[in-house]
């Protein structure tokens, strides 16, 4: 269709898109006539119905960038596309770069010296394009449009001049010069060392590289950023496809909330030589004062797995494990096979989860520690195990978890497999625990080779096996027990109480990652396995065969109906509520926090999780205290909470800002843009009272806070 404006000196033909289809496509010029030798801009408008895509030039995993072939008045040129900033495209495995919504593809139109006046002077362009959902249909459309020579400068076109200015916002912006950058490379990454003015310190929350050339990095794999002295340091994992010999890297870096220079934009324009030197350890010193290395990490992860066995998820499983020493003390042999196999289950789970955590991480996502809490199907698990353990506890029916060694070998490899599932299981509990000095090392270890990791993981399993393992080769330890008797049941019994706990606690923890129904569900549940073992225990006491048959007909019925019951909860999505139910505590989000710290106000942030056992400690006897919230509002300060109940992508890269990968974590970020400081991971009011009082936001020297 053909248009005429402005008494016949602009023409413009737009595309006619079906009603029904994905992405309606026109072009606009910035003018509406033409002056010899004053360039102007052309856009193609593309806009998406909701969820499609169309794609940037280097497209990522898959794709197609839309491209566009002129036909021009003799003595025009077009020059390239001018690309919009994209985003990061997730579909699991992959990830692309492009657009949703609205884009503009601008590009600059080169016109000549001399033109004639009065003259129409017609631009045609055959435009094509794929956009994606999770089908990808390709596009193709012919434009023109037709403007007239004029003496006099060219007109803005009125109707697309506000459209203009806001999509030019978007468009990446050349790096300050007061800003020094410089990209070298390892045998794995690409490292960008960014040193920054003090004044634009603290300002970027996140960092990320978008390359031109398609095979240069793993566009699915996580971008660390971290703080160093004086700026930032961002590192970039290579693909296996990334050129040897590779001399200048070109593409963009992308901060959020946006650069901290004039204009705010969100993107800036790389194209640099590559630096011949690798970054120095001093380089990569993390702007945040940590003693962590990797000795230092082995001690610390060691020293928080013996802290791991006092963790009120642990303690009740180790002490039913030491009383059961305490009936192997007479068979000093079986009693040390019994320590070893239990600290292989141990350090089994330890393993396992180390290698999960390194596969989910090599896929692209950042998981850490007690990840697997995070996944309501999960901790509906744990809350049945719980449950059918304190049935146990309580001799509704018999599990073993106490077994007196027996001469016949069949019954000794039992007992060690007994021993071996009592280690893991213990691990298993331990998961939501975050013992002191835990976090650190946890958070040194995985951003190390695999090695340390595995290192790490073991030194940790090895510190929580320790007790036990010397317990069991030293039983005379033991002897302040009064001897095996009608003691022993009734502190089994005890101990089942402390596990119905936590099966409410896991309740409670479902509730808010799922919704009531869920809990509902849950009791449920519950309910018909609990008829189930009660049925169960009565098949173990009775001889008859009949009524032997007629239970077991009742165990099984019930079993499956408490487990289909419990089944449909893996679909549950979130018809979530909020852990930090108190008005004082504001919810974290990256923009959020951005906003507050760029109009220098400070703020207290709290990483948390329903599930973590040291967090909910913490708060309840630390961060909600009276005196505190009355300092911290004395003070200015934001208190401000990052709820990791349920998985949440943007709270894990902010945690691994900060060289962590477990909760609790408690940072404070001072007023004027100041760099964060770190709290200790067990807190009491004196400690957070202490900090507070001794506040000098004037002061960015970055420390951890001393208890």
């Amino acid at each position: 269709m053909m248009l005429i404006l402005s008494g016949g000196a602009y023409r413009l033909s737009a595309a006619e898109t079906a009603a029904d289809h994905p992405v309606r496509v026109e072009i606009i010029p910035e003018v509406t006539s033409l002056h010899a030798a004053r360039s102007f801009s052309v856009a193609l408008r593309f806009s998406m119905k909701p969820g499609w895509h169309i794609y940037w030039g280097n497209p990522g995993d898959s794709g197609q960038p839309a491209s566009f072939h002129w036909s021009l008045p003799e003595g025009f040129a077009a020059e390239p596309v001018f690309w919009p900033v994209p985003e990061r495209i997730v579909q699991p495995p992959l990830v692309s770069y492009g657009y949703e919504g609205e884009v503009f593809l601008f590009q600059k139109m080169n016109v000549p010296r001399a033109l004639e006046n009065g003259k129409p002077y017609r631009f045609e362009v055959r435009a094509d394009w794929l956009v994606c959902q999770v089908d990808c249909i390709p596009g193709r459309e012919d434009f023109e449009f037709t403007l007239e020579a004029e003496d006099k400068l060219p007109e803005v076109d009125f109707r697309w001049a506000d459209a203009f200015r806001r999509m030019s916002s978007r468009l990446p912006a050349e790096l300050d010069e007061a800003v020094t950058l410089r990209v070298s490379r390892t045998s794995q990454h690409l490292m960008f060392q960014i040193l920054l003015p003090e004044t634009a310190r603290g300002k970027i929350m996140r960092l990320q590289f978008f390359p031109c050339e398609a095979s240069l990095i793993q566009h699915a794999a996580g971008q660390e950023m971290s703080l160093i002295p004086g700026g930032l340091l961002l590192k970039v994992p290579l693909s296996m496809l990334a050129p040897k010999s590779l001399e200048r890297v070109r593409g963009l870096l992308v901060a959020d909330p946006a650069w901290p220079q004039p204009g705010s934009p969100r993107g800036v324009t790389v194209d640099l030589p590559l630096s011949e030197d690798s970054p120095t350890p001093a380089d990569l010193r993390p702007a945040v004062r940590s003693p962590m290395n990797f000795l230092t990490a082995i001690l610390f992860s060691f020293l928080g797995g013996l802290m791991l066995n006092l963790m009120p998820c642990v303690l009740p499983v180790l002490s039913l494990k030491i009383i059961g020493l305490t009936q192997s003390a007479r068979t000093p042999s079986a009693a040390k096979k019994q320590g070893l196999a239990y600290g292989a289950g141990v350090l089994a789970l330890f393993w396992l989860l180390a290698l999960l955590i390194l596969i989910f991480r090599r896929t692209g996502q950042a998981v850490g520690w007690g990840f697997q809490m995070q996944s309501p199907l999960f901790v509906t698990f744990l809350a049945v195990l719980f449950f059918v353990l304190a049935l146990s506890l309580f001799g509704i029916f018999e599990i073993p978890l106490t077994v007196t060694p027996h001469p016949s070998g069949h019954k000794k490899k039992y007992v060690l497999w007994e021993a071996f599932a009592g280690g893991a299981l213990a691990t298993l509990v331990a998961t939501p625990c975050t013992a002191p000095m835990m976090g650190a090392a946890l958070g040194f270890a995985l951003t190390q080779p695999a090695i340390s990791v595995a290192a790490v993981f073991t030194s940790l399993g090895a510190g929580m096996a320790l007790p036990y393992i010397l317990l069991s080769f030293y039983p005379q330890a033991l002897r302040w027990l009064p001897k095996p008797g009608a003691w022993m049941i009734a502190l089994k019994q005890f101990f089942a109480f402390p596990m119905l706990a936590t099966v409410l606690w896991l309740s409670w923890v479902l509730g808010i990652q799922t919704g009531v129904n869920a809990v509902t569900r849950l009791f449920a549940g519950l309910w018909m396995i609990g008829f189930a073992l009660w049925g169960y225990g009565k098949v173990q006491s009775i001889a008859g065969r009949l009524t032997r048959r007629v239970l077991v007909g009742v165990v099984c019925g019930s079993l499956i109906a408490g487990f289909f019951v419990l089944f449909p909860m893996r679909g549950l999505s979130g018809d979530k509520t909020s852990s930090a139910a108190d008005s004082v505590w504001e919810t974290y989000s990256e923009d959020k926090l951005a906003v507050y710290r760029a109009s220098g106000r400070p703020v207290f942030l709290d990483f948390t999780a329903a599930w973590c056992l040291t967090c909910q400690v913490n708060e309840r006897v630390a961060l909600e205290n009276p005196k505190v919230i009355k300092r911290m509002r004395e003070l200015g300060i934001v208190p401000m909470k990052a709820d990791w109940t349920s998985y949440d992508a943007g709270i894990t890269k902010a945690l691994e800002s900060h060289g962590r990968s477990s909760i609790p974590l408690y940072v404070f970020y001072p007023a004027n843009g100041g760099l964060p400081l770190i709290l200790p991971e067990v807190l009491t009011p004196d400690i957070v009272l202490n900090f507070l009082n001794k506040l000098k936001t004037e002061d960015n020297t970055p420390h951890e806070a001393e208890p």
